[in-house]
C-alpha cells in the first residue's frame, strides 16, 4: 500500500488555513480563535492537532500578511507538525494500559473519531520513538476481533464498549453505530521498523 505524502498533506492544510484567513478578511486577533475550529471542521483533525495547525498558520500569516511566505518557512512548520511529543502521545493512547501495551508492542493500532497523526509522523512515548505506518478512515463496523486485539482490547465487545465510552461530545449521542467513520492510526516502534 502506498503511503500518502504526509508532507504534502501538511503543506496543503497550512495553505488552506492561510487562504481561510486572507480571503476571509479575518484579523490576526480573530485568526487565533477561528483557526483551530476551521482545521477541526474542514480537515477532521482532533482538537490538539487543529490547535497546532492554527498556531503554525497564525505564525505564517503574522510574518507574511500578504500570503507570500517562502517555502522554507512553510517547510519548517511542516517539520514541526511531523513530530509529536510524549504528552501528545499519551493523550492519543488515552489510558496507562494502552501506553504500556504500545511500549511492549502489543498495541500497534489506535482508532479515534478525529485524525491525530499522518502516515510517517513520529511520536515519542516512554523514551521510545514510534513511526506511523498507516492512517486511513474506515467504518467502525469493519473492526474485527484481530483488529480489536491489535488496539489492546481483549475482545471485540470490549473494543466496542471502549469506542462508545470515548466518543467526543461532537460525535453526538454516545451509542454503537457501525456506520460511523473512524480514523485508524497504525504505528510501530522505530527500532522495530526494519
Amino acid at each position: 500500500m502506498k503511503v500518502p505524502d504526509s508532507r504534502h498533506l501538511k503543506r496543503e492544510r497550512l495553505r488552506s488555513g492561510v487562504k481561510h484567513v486572507l480571503e476571509g478578511g479575518i484579523t490576526l486577533a480573530r485568526a487565533k480563535v477561528e483557526l483551530p475550529p476551521f482545521f477541526q471542521k474542514e480537515h477532521h483533525l482532533c482538537k490538539l492537532l487543529a490547535s497546532r495547525y492554527g498556531e503554525s498558520t497564525f505564525t505564517i500569516v503574522e510574518g507574511f500578511p500578504d500570503g507570500d511566505a517562502p517555502e522554507d518557512v512553510v517547510e519548517s512548520h511542516v517539520d514541526a507538525l511531523s513530530f509529536h511529543d510524549e504528552e501528545y502521545a499519551k493523550k492519543l493512547l488515552a489510558t496507562d494500559d494502552l501506553i504500556v501495551r504500545a511500549l511492549r508492542g502489543s498495541c500497534t493500532v489506535v482508532r479515534r473519531y478525529f485524525q491525530w497523526l499522518d502516515a510517517v509522523d513520529i511520536f515519542t512515548l516512554g523514551g521510545r520513538s514510534f513511526t506511523v505506518s498507516d492512517v486511513r478512515r474506515e467504518k467502525v463496523a469493519e473492526v474485527g476481533e484481530d483488529e480489536a486485539r491489535r488496539e489492546g482490547a481483549s475482545s471485540l465487545a470490549e473494543w466496542r464498549r471502549s469506542w462508545v465510552d470515548n466518543l467526543p461530545a461532537s460525535a453526538g449521542t454516545p451509542e454503537w453505530n457501525g456506520s460511523v467513520l473512524c480514523v485508524r492510526h497504525e504505528f510501530v516502534a522505530s527500532d522495530l521498523a526494519k
